[in-house]
């Protein structure tokens, strides 16, 4: 059932955590083009799964299907994903903690739950990473996709590694100069002022809202190819 007024477009959307809650960097898609729009902060995920009008695609930066078992390397997906991207880009790849984990008070509890193995990066998004897996449900992967920046990165170089790292100003501006290239219309959102995001948060979006086109005309590449199921039904997987 359609939720909201019929439109001549399709609404898309790259979502990325960030401190004031959830970036959204959102485009209309009409025929192959997505025209980006100012970017805008939800709130809480929920905010975006019921946003009327609906987002044909949601493309976060969230791991979405956990493991029940610990794995210092993490999912297939990861590995998957790491294994693309070489050094150094390999490491933007964190290892995706159990579901079990994300019950934890504190950072020790939640490392022996997971194994031993937590990276304190990983521990920082817990909150995040429970809050998409408290509201995911087989059916939404309809629509919501798991991806990740430096692997939308190296699919919108065509295969290329990047040369510089994310977190360096050279990083970030040869990233920027892929997104206006490839993107018309991206610095809109690379561009924004928005209390409680940075620039990185910015361009993460971006790029994720690339990869939700690319969804959007079913041109994605799956990591990996045949994905793993979590305990829950959902897919384990990185698209980009």
């Amino acid at each position: 059932m359609q939720r909201g007024p019929s439109l001549p477009y399709q609404l898309l959307a790259g979502v990325v955590p960030c401190p004031a809650g959830w970036l959204i960097a959102s485009g209309k898609l009409i025929g192959i083009q997505v025209y980006p729009e100012e970017p805008t902060v939800a709130k809480a995920f929920r905010d975006i799964l019921d946003s009327i009008p609906q987002y044909a695609v949601i493309a976060v930066t969230v791991p979405i299907g956990l493991p029940s078992k610990a794995s210092r390397r993490g999912r297939g997906a990861d590995v998957a994903a790491r294994s693309i991207l070489g050094f150094p880009h390999a490491g933007a790849i964190g290892s995706t903690p159990t579901r079990k984990s994300l019950q934890a008070k504190d950072y020790e509890a939640a490392r022996k739950a997971n194994g031993g193995q937590l990276d304190v990066v990983t521990w920082q998004q817990f909150g995040k990473i429970r809050e998409v897996n408290e509201q995911m449900q087989p059916y939404l992967q309809r629509r919501v996709y798991e991806v990740r920046p430096e692997l939308s990165f190296f699919q919108l170089a065509e295969d290329e590694v990047l040369k510089h790292a994310k977190d360096t100003a050279a990083g970030q501006q040869e990233r920027r100069a892929l997104l206006v290239r490839r993107m018309p219309g991206s610095e809109r959102v690379i561009d924004a002022a928005l209390k409680g995001v940075r620039r990185s948060h910015l361009v993460d979006g971006a790029v994720a809202l690339w990869t939700a086109r690319r969804i959007a005309a079913r041109a994605v590449t799956r990591v990996p190819e045949e994905p793993e199921w979590d305990d829950n039904g959902l897919r384990m997987e990185i698209v980009r």
